[in-house]
């Protein structure tokens, strides 16, 4: 079962400071509490890096204005659009985060005012996979090694 807990609401000095910094890459992590809650909020880089080596975070991604180098199709640079790659899920966490996963990258782009938003992901990746059957990620593009996807925020359900 998926819980949106106190934490996973972005805090307002975290919106303005990316604001203020001109879009900079924030990175985003993902708890799972004892009482099996999954939450998130935005973490350090090197908490980030720390995702697969032990840390108790269980999965992260990176959020940006900046578009992807290597996808024109889904470079709409607006400021209604944030870009999403970086997923990086811990190998200690069952396959259930990519639900969380699903709903967690959306709500962070809402809470963030876009109205769109792009991801990318290693194409051999497990959830690269899982979004390819999903209504609400609609496949934007490829590459030989990532594969894109764009999302309706605004009407996300």
């Amino acid at each position: 079962m998926l819980y949106v807990g106190k934490n996973s609401i972005m805090k307002v000095k975290d919106i303005f400071k990316a604001k203020k910094n001109g879009g900079t890459s924030e990175y985003v992590g993902v708890f799972v509490g004892k009482d099996g809650a999954f939450t998130f909020d935005v973490i350090s880089e090197k908490r980030y890096k720390g995702i697969l080596t032990g840390s108790k975070i269980v999965a992260g991604f990176v959020v940006s204005q900046k578009p992807f180098d290597d996808c024109e199709a889904v470079n709409d640079n607006n400021a209604d659009r944030l870009y999403v790659e970086g997923v990086v899920i811990s190998p200690r966490i069952s396959d259930v985060i990519y639900d969380v996963l699903h709903d967690f990258i959306v709500i962070n782009c809402m809470e963030r005012g876009a109205k769109w938003l792009s991801l990318k992901l290693d194409k051999n990746s497990g959830f690269a996979h899982y979004l390819a059957s999903e209504d609400a990620y609609k496949l934007a593009g490829t590459t030989v090694e990532h594969i894109y996807f764009d999302v309706d925020v605004a009407n996300f359900d």
